[in-house]
């Protein structure tokens, strides 16, 4: 069995289950994401209106959150303060002085029935990417306010010229989405402009994604014609913005929705491979001959190498405690051997 082969989802939860714990242990949450490699210092107002336009998409959902806790680093150093107008206009001061490296602006209510944020990671002097972040960890109704996000999504695209964007209900981290644990992609974000980061319920695509796909003309018929929503966003040479989203519910995806979306996408993605996934299962579709093997509970499984292929197997690991009993059985165990330590000592031996 290589390492590809082995389903670390399906055996992770059969264990799981095993030890009468659940097989995933957390809900999954929707994520409005985007990034965009334009300067952002001249942009830091836009902090305040993804703020308002966040809350008004909850409200428009008929959900209401208000803000609740502002968290920023600068210098170094991270704070958390309650939230204000006064406490924002300063951290976007900071964000316009280039003193800001992130943000994240908290939304709840008093019972903790529906929680949010707006985080923004803004790019390091390497000249990498600024990352931006809608984030609803609970609430009611995803459905109703997934339809909000996209709305905030694309406004926040247009509003930092972005490279790419897309709006899931699935798991992930804090720097990459569903397809890139999927896969094993560490640094997505970095390539945006060039690579889309995955196929999803709904995806932002800029000029190259688009000229992947034929161009924004050729990408719309595509689109079409898989039975997606296409929406451009801009048409301007270069500049081309486009959004291509799936026409069912977000928590109503199907794996026909997942296998057109993914076709009509694949051309847009970064080159790669899969090698192994650990952790709950994401609304991700296996390629053939990836992750079809479940092995019993508590089945040995080998070690592999960087090729995927299982090593041969080793000494057993070394014991500390065997071989002091071991040792111990000889009465002068403890002596040194002659010509060893006392010879160093002596300064006969390097």
């Amino acid at each position: 069995m290589r390492i590809n082969e082995w389903d670390a989802v399906a055996f992770g939860q059969q264990e799981r289950v095993a030890r009468g714990l659940p097989g995933v242990d957390r809900e999954p949450w929707l994520q409005g994401h985007w990034d965009t490699f334009a300067d952002m210092a001249p942009l830091g107002s836009l902090l305040v209106e993804l703020c308002d336009r966040t809350a008004r998409a909850f409200a428009d959902a008929g959900q209401p959150i208000p803000p609740s806790s502002v968290t920023f680093s600068r210098d170094g150093t991270i704070r958390e303060v309650r939230w204000s107008r006064q406490a924002v206009d300063k951290v976007v001061a900071w964000w316009v002085g280039g003193e800001l490296s992130s943000v994240t602006v908290d939304f709840q209510t008093a019972d903790m029935e529906r929680q949010a944020e707006v985080s923004v990671e803004l790019a390091d002097q390497t000249g990498g990417a600024s990352r931006f972040d809608v984030i609803v960890w609970k609430t009611e109704s995803i459905a109703a306010v997934a339809e909000q996000v996209v709305d905030v999504v694309t406004f926040g695209a247009l509003a930092t010229d972005a490279a790419y964007g897309a709006v899931t209900y699935d798991y992930g981290d804090s720097r990459r989405l569903p397809f890139e644990l999927w896969y094993g992609i560490h640094d997505g974000w970095t390539r945006a402009d060039r690579f889309s980061r995955g196929y999803y319920w709904a995806n932002v695509l800029s000029h190259r994604h688009l000229q992947a796909l034929g161009g924004v003309e050729v990408a719309a018929v595509r689109a079409t014609d898989a039975g997606m929503r296409f929406m451009l966003l801009r048409e301007t040479p270069g500049r081309d913005l486009a959004v291509i989203r799936m026409a069912c519910r977000i928590d109503e995806i199907s794996d026909d929705d997942l296998a057109a979306m993914k076709q009509l996408l694949s051309p847009t993605w970064l080159p790669v491979r899969y090698r192994c996934y650990q952790g709950p299962p994401l609304r991700i579709l296996k390629d053939p001959g990836d992750a079809y093997i479940v092995p019993p509970v508590g089945a040995k499984l080998p070690n592999w190498g960087w090729s995927g292929e299982p090593l041969p197997d080793e000494e057993p690991e070394f014991d500390m405690d065997t071989r002091i009993r071991e040792l111990s059985r000889d009465p002068n165990w403890w002596k040194d051997e002659p010509g060893t330590w006392d010879d160093v000592i002596a300064g006969d031996q390097p």
